[in-house]
């Protein structure tokens, strides 16, 4: 599923129009990325948590030339699913 297909589902769904669909998830998603630039956890219940966490400098090669590099620190993002997701990915283990 990419965003057009999340925004025609939840228009389906709610019977809003797609604009005001798109308009509300493209708010919500300025909202998460803003925290995460700030280095907040962002925590949906049901569903999960994203947060960002360092990497540190190391070296590495590149595996075209085999030359050897340096990796520079750099922040990613971690998700960590909910509970509820979990029990939900996986209702056997219940």
């Amino acid at each position: 599923m990419n965003k057009t297909d999340l925004i025609f589902n939840i228009s389906q769904k709610t019977g809003l129009p797609k604009t005001t669909c798109r308009e509300i998830i493209d708010l919500v998603l300025d909202c998460v990325i803003e925290r995460l630039i700030s280095g907040e956890r962002v925590t949906l219940s049901n569903f999960g948590a994203f947060s960002v966490a360092g990497k540190m400098a190391r070296s590495g090669v590149n595996p075209r030339t085999k030359e050897r590099i340096v990796i520079p620190p750099h922040r990613v993002i971690k998700f960590r699913a909910g509970n509820e997701l979990e029990k939900q990915l996986n209702p056997s283990d219940n």
